[in-house]
């Protein structure tokens, strides 16, 4: 059975796709008012002595609030989705933010 994902910047590529928000904090603090958005999905290689080619998977994700705070930041495990809860929970500890003109970036 196939499921059906949403799409992103185009069908073929995880690019655009929303990851939602972040997860709670520690101390309880939530972040329902910021969205996630995968920008970029790839497989890297480390070359090890023993083992060879050690894959893993690198991922990008940016997360803001659309009123002017954004953050984003890297997320590598071995799997997929391991990488991408990894950079989502790690985008909101670096937030910028950006100056809006006439409300809009």
């Amino acid at each position: 059975m196939k499921v059906k994902r949403e799409r992103g910047w185009t069908g073929h590529s995880w690019g655009g796709i929303s990851l939602g928000p972040p997860d709670p904090g520690p101390n309880g603090e939530t972040y329902e008012d910021f969205d996630s958005r995968i920008i970029e999905v790839k497989s890297v290689f480390n070359m090890t002595a023993k083992e060879g080619r050690k894959r893993s998977i690198s991922c990008l994700v940016a997360v803001g609030n659309g009123n002017g705070a954004a953050g984003f930041a890297l997320g590598k495990a071995a799997d997929r989705n391991t990488a991408l809860r990894k950079a989502k929970n790690r985008a909101i500890h670096y937030l910028y933010y950006i100056e809006r003109y006439n409300d809009h970036t």
